[in-house]
């Protein structure tokens, strides 16, 4: 199991450019933050749940 971190953002000017899909298609690269202390790259996708209604 890894060590938990505090996770601190890289901030806007040091982002990794990273492949990401839409719809289960590739929409090329885009920016991704991660975390300066162990480097762990934050999800940027929508894989969480849609409230009730959002699709109406």
């Amino acid at each position: 199991m890894a060590a938990h971190c505090k996770h601190e953002s890289c901030g806007t000017a040091e982002k990794v450019w990273l492949p990401y899909e839409f719809e289960g298609r590739n929409r090329g690269l885009k920016p991704h933050s991660y975390c300066i202390l162990c480097g762990v790259v934050k999800n940027i996708s929508s894989d969480r749940a849609k409230r009730m209604g959002y699709y109406r």
